[in-house]
């Protein structure tokens, strides 16, 4: 009979914190059961599963400042490593951080990295960065292994190898409601649309490159032309004046 656990269960498993690790401690024979859309949060590392998520134990998941499997990139001091892989994860994962553990990395350009067991995987589309509250949010993830978890720096920034024209770019558009990018697929152009104010813009193909940035210093809406790039998928990624950045992968027909 599966057991349904909640943290007023101490004796099945044990959130821990010692001068170098902290996390929780799931014991064999024993699982936690994650409702959908439910965030289940530890030590500043949230879950939020799309359908029920089910944690089976023996496991331990644990906070540490350096990688267990080698990163070739840039990555702040809060890797969560899991004692054994959990498959199947899909949702949502919030990562918090604190200033400190940065190294160095602008807060724009980190990217939420899972080791499966196999290699390091960056996720950089449905991304939210606040970096006023000192997160990073990543969406829709479908089928993930989750071995180790931290941030690291996104893809260095190239020379532009393509440009983009801007048409119209009103600051007195009626308010909208959240954030969205249309049509997609498109052909000729994409529409950008905010209910905050836009910082910037920049747009990468699917390798990671740069192709074009632009400042736009307050707009809520911007028209971005898609005339010179070939077929394929891009991402745009949309800093906001509020420090946050928000990132969405669109085809180019």
């Amino acid at each position: 009979m599966t057991k349904l656990l909640s943290v007023i269960a101490p004796l099945l498993f044990t959130f821990f914190q010692a001068s170098a690790q902290s996390g929780i401690s799931i014991n064999s024979g024993t699982q936690i059961y994650i409702s959908a859309q439910t965030e289940f949060s530890v030590d500043s590392l949230g879950l939020k599963p799309s359908a029920p998520f089910i944690l089976t134990g023996a496991n331990m998941l644990t906070r540490n400042t350096a990688a267990g499997f080698a990163l070739s990139k840039p990555y702040i001091k809060r890797v969560f490593k899991l004692a054994n892989k959990v498959t199947a994860f899909s949702g949502t994962i919030s990562f918090y951080y604190r200033d400190a553990e940065l190294n160095s990395i602008a807060e724009t350009d980190l990217a939420l990295h899972v080791y499966n067991g196999t290699a390091w995987t960056p996720y950089t589309s449905n991304v939210t960065r606040d970096a006023a509250k000192n997160f990073v949010t990543v969406a829709n993830l479908s089928n993930v292994s989750l071995s180790e978890i931290t941030l690291a720096k996104g893809t260095a920034l190239k020379a532009a190898t393509a440009s983009f024209t801007e048409f119209a770019s009103p600051k007195a558009l009626p308010s909208t409601t959240g954030f969205s990018v249309f049509p997609n697929p498109a052909r000729d152009h994409i529409i950008i649309k905010s209910a905050a104010a836009i910082k910037a813009i920049s747009l990468y193909n699917a390798s990671g490159t740069l192709i074009s940035a632009r400042a736009l210093g307050g707009t809520l809406q911007h028209i971005l032309s898609l005339q010179n790039l070939v077929a394929g998928m891009y991402t745009v990624q949309v800093l906001l004046e509020d420090g946050k950045s928000i990132n969405s992968t669109i085809i180019k027909l």
